[in-house]
């Protein structure tokens, strides 16, 4: 009975794995940005501990690495610049990404009641779509079913991100579970914005909300999503209207910060 007892404390004090998906919709060198975007909310993630396996990359090209730029493997921030992995790109459909949203997706096989999720979107959009590498469509009616299924498949929270223009009309607000909360950054009649170019590249570097979002999240992890967003609001020029719905306290490393697993040893002795 001792031993057993020691088990089901070890049990109890595991914790669980977090996980993240990040899509670029975009494709061809102009859109760069897009790419620089993903890899900078790849770069936050990987610092706070998640692994590589834990992270769902959706881009048809690494534009960092391509041979037309001429800092190649470099991401160019208006303060620096710094090197980067390279994403395996591969084309990919709405369908494939819906799936992974759902949780049909091999990196996501663990994840249970207990797991939260990150879902980041970027790319070019317009009222009720997310234009995917300018053949297909993610559309809010399918997205929003796919958040319901996921919520329904049992976890415990969901942040989805949608960075794009009009990105208040991507998501179906009344049907939303109450498990998800989405930040958007656009207002529904509202371009995204970049403000951010480089003479080397030729092209725009970063998007405002990734870059100022990566300069706000240090040392703020322990803030709530709706402090967070109001504080980055008020100290940086994003340039368009950043709106949570449902305004709920949660805390933003419930989705930026991996949570280690505790290993407890019992040392038993018997006479």
């Amino acid at each position: 009975m001792l031993v057993l007892s020691v088990l089901l404390f070890l049990i109890s004090e595991t914790n669980t794995k977090n996980y993240a998906i990040l899509l670029n919709a975009s494709q061809y060198y102009k859109n760069i940005r897009h790419t620089a975007n993903i890899h900078l909310f790849y770069r936050i993630l990987r610092e706070n501990g998640f692994a590589d396996d834990e992270i769902i990359v959706f881009t048809c090209d690494d534009l960092i690495h391509d041979c037309r730029n001429s800092k190649k493997g470099h991401i160019i921030l208006p303060d620096g610049e710094f090197t980067v992995p390279k994403f395996r790109g591969r084309s990919f459909t709405p369908l494939s990404f819906y799936n992974a949203v759902m949780g049909n997706n091999k990196k996501l096989i663990d994840m249970d009641e207990t797991s939260n999720i990150l879902i980041y979107m970027c790319g070019h959009g317009n009222r009720d779509f997310l234009k995917v590498h300018n053949k297909h469509f993610i559309t809010s009616t399918e997205l929003t079913n796919a958040l319901c299924v996921l919520s329904r498949r049992g976890i415990n929270k969901a942040f989805v991100i949608i960075d794009t223009c009009k990105a208040a009309t991507l998501i179906n607000r009344e049907k939303l579970p109450e498990n998800i909360v989405v930040l958007f950054t656009s207002k529904e009649d509202q371009d995204s914005i970049s403000s951010f170019s480089s003479n080397i590249t030729g092209q725009m570097t970063i998007d405002n909300f990734p870059y100022f979002f990566y300069k706000h999240i240090e040392n703020r992890l322990d803030t709530d999503i709706i402090d967070f967003v109001e504080e980055m609001a008020s100290n940086y020029p994003v340039e368009s209207n950043l709106i949570i719905w449902p305004e709920k306290r949660w805390k933003i490393c419930e989705f930026f910060k991996q949570t280690k697993k505790k290993m407890y040893c019992a040392n038993l002795s018997f006479k």
